[in-house]
């Protein structure tokens, strides 16, 4: 337990935490409540299959989790968010679609997280970096199984989340030489 794992402090003083549990390929998400020391109760992101490599995690308007991992067992990259908290995405400044998501076309994820694969390959998504923006829009930076480095952003034409944005993204080349396993993404926006 503990693999992957990602820690955010949010504008109310919660530690928001997100990683794998190796033993069983388990996303798992956890927040402590304003000002606590211990993380609320655990709850999963995804657990079909061995999920949950690379695992990161941003905050997005409204101090609300965005978790992004490898599937090993699908080697899907994918980017995971709750829909219920749409609605303190949006009175937080970010730019959401009123009408719902539809069906992820794939596997979906643990109840109450919606999911979008962003690349395939094998090992999609080593030494990734994730962060949103303050309209809410997801940024990934990634390798794509070693071969290249890219860059994936929800375009500035479509709503952040809901179903005007789900499916669209650019995505574009950093580097095309090859990704070396000792080196780390970061990324700023």
């Amino acid at each position: 337990v503990g693999w992957y794992p990602n820690v955010a402090v949010d504008d109310t003083d919660r530690v928001h935490l997100a990683w794998t549990d190796a033993d069983v390929g388990d996303v798992l998400y956890a927040v402590s409540p304003a000002g606590a020391v211990q993380p609320g109760a655990p709850e999963a992101v995804e657990v079909e299959g061995a999920a949950g490599g690379f695992v990161r995690l941003a905050l997005a308007p409204g101090g609300v989790p965005i978790v992004s991992y490898y599937h090993q067992g699908d080697h899907t990259l994918k980017v995971a968010h709750r829909p219920q908290d749409a609605a303190a995405m949006k009175a937080a400044g970010a730019i959401i679609d009123a009408e719902p998501p539809p069906a992820p076309p794939f596997r979906p994820g643990a109840p109450g997280w919606a999911l979008e694969e962003i690349a395939f390959g094998d090992e999609a998504g080593a030494e990734s970096a994730l962060t949103v923006d303050p309209q809410g829009r997801v940024h990934l930076l990634y390798t794509t199984g070693g071969d290249r480095l890219r860059y994936a952003r929800r375009p500035s034409d479509a709503p952040a989340f809901g179903a005007g944005g789900v499916g669209h993204w650019e995505k574009i080349d950093v580097d095309t030489v090859g990704a070396s396993p000792q080196v780390r993404a970061d990324l700023r926006v």
